[in-house]
């Protein structure tokens, strides 16, 4: 299947990096209500192996738990208007998230090594001093070296959105991810002949303070597809 060549509003060519002086004053009276129509309630029957409190508190500071997918336009209002806290997974994806990275934890000797082996394809080494493993290269060595590399890829954990749309990261070692990088990636995703096509695309860069992997630079990107079947749904 072909994707046909969109012209793609402005939304899409500009990045959020965003701050708390960005927030529009007029959305922010808004956000109780629209928090309070996604937030999760402990009422749901869920066969979760951890408890909704323990899932609660691996959250960062204002952040919740969607209880409901969000829609295109309301995605829109958060990356342009909104805060980037109001982003929510769901209970189910949480979990999996907050399994995940205790398995990294007690894995990996830290969440850089284990980003560079996941997302970069670098080697991974165990070292037997203290049972756990290590990239090779270092970002240590990649920062010394110089190397800059991209990787666009599907986010494992993503954002609780409505179907047919993807929610990617776009990973930079040697850097901060630029605006000419993420046009690229749209572009890519854009152009992939064997999805349906692009409607649109959000991109957000977070402020360090959401950031998950702060030393390793990524932007997030939502791309609404017609009709499209993803890995995540298969």
């Amino acid at each position: 299947r072909q994707a046909t060549s969109l012209a793609f509003a402005p939304i899409s060519r500009s990045t959020a990096r965003f701050s708390l002086l960005q927030h529009d004053n007029a959305f922010k009276k808004r956000i109780p209500n629209f928090i309070q129509s996604h937030a999760y309630s402990s009422s749901s029957s869920l066969h979760l192996k951890l408890s909704p409190e323990e899932i609660a508190a691996s959250l960062g500071p204002n952040r919740t738990i969607a209880s409901k997918p969000f829609t295109w336009d309301q995605l829109q209002q958060i990356v342009l208007h909104g805060d980037p806290t109001m982003h929510s997974r769901s209970m189910e994806v949480q979990e999996q998230y907050v399994l995940h990275s205790r398995e990294i934890k007690q894995e990996w000797q830290s969440i850089n090594d284990y980003i560079l082996y996941s997302k970069f394809g670098f080697d991974k080494v165990y070292d037997s001093s203290n049972g756990s493993y290590a990239a090779h290269p270092s970002l240590k060595q990649v920062i010394s070296n110089n190397q800059i590399e991209t990787r666009l890829l599907l986010n494992e954990y993503p954002y609780y959105v409505d179907k047919h749309i993807e929610h990617w990261c776009l990973w930079k070692l040697g850097g901060k991810v630029s605006q000419e990088e993420i046009d690229s990636a749209v572009e890519e995703l854009k152009n992939d002949a064997t999805a349906t096509a692009v409607q649109d695309v959000l991109t957000w860069v977070n402020p360090p303070h959401l950031q998950s992997v702060p030393d390793i630079d990524h932007a997030h990107l939502l791309c609404l597809r017609s009709g499209v079947i993803t890995p995540l749904e298969n």
